[in-house]
């Protein structure tokens, strides 16, 4: 599994006056929640259905934001559908390069029944817009060279491939390649 970088200049097409809420994009039966204490359980949850590659339990989640749990009801939404959380997504610190003013879009995830009905682009696009309040005028994250569709929605966002070594840039070209293809 090939972990690529994607980033994205300006995040103000996700907070600025006049651009449509999150919130409205929603059918009547989903809501965002914002991370309470307990919440850990289902954040695990939701990664362990939606993801194939990576088990997911309390000691990677301890290890992801243990240092900064206080900062959690801030920083992990989860969208619900009536009662039950079902998909989640993280505007975290830029805890790879230090970067000021920089936030990571981090553990986005659906769970698989949930998947394919329209719910990701509002999901994502309510934890963007909690980077402004972070200080946070611009955003990256890393994803897995197989998750085409989630790369996919990234690119419809505004997120752009950045390409980090020789390596990078042919895995690039042939998952844009894929990308064009399923869309003929």
């Amino acid at each position: 599994m090939k972990l690529l970088k994607m980033s994205l200049a300006e995040l103000s097409g996700f907070s600025t006056p006049g651009t449509v809420a999150p919130d409205s994009l929603l059918p009547d039966e989903y809501s965002f929640r914002m991370y309470a204490p307990g919440m850990e359980r289902d954040w695990i949850r939701i990664q362990n259905q939606a993801d194939d590659y990576i088990n997911v339990d309390k000691n990677l989640f301890e290890r992801e934001f243990g240092d900064h749990r206080d900062e959690l009801s801030r920083r992990m939404m989860f969208l619900a559908h009536n009662d039950v959380l079902i998909g989640s997504a993280t505007a975290w610190f830029d805890d790879i390069n230090g970067e000021p003013g920089t936030g990571r879009l981090h553990w986005v995830a659906i769970v698989p029944e949930f998947q394919g009905r329209g719910l990701a682009v509002p999901m994502v696009s309510r934890a963007m817009a909690l980077f402004p309040a972070l200080d946070c005028s611009r955003a990256y994250l890393m994803t897995n060279a197989v998750r085409i569709p989630a790369i996919s929605l990234y690119l419809k966002l505004g997120f752009t491939p950045v390409m980090r070594n020789p390596g990078e840039q042919e895995a690039w070209e042939k998952i844009l390649g894929i990308i064009e293809s399923l869309r003929m």
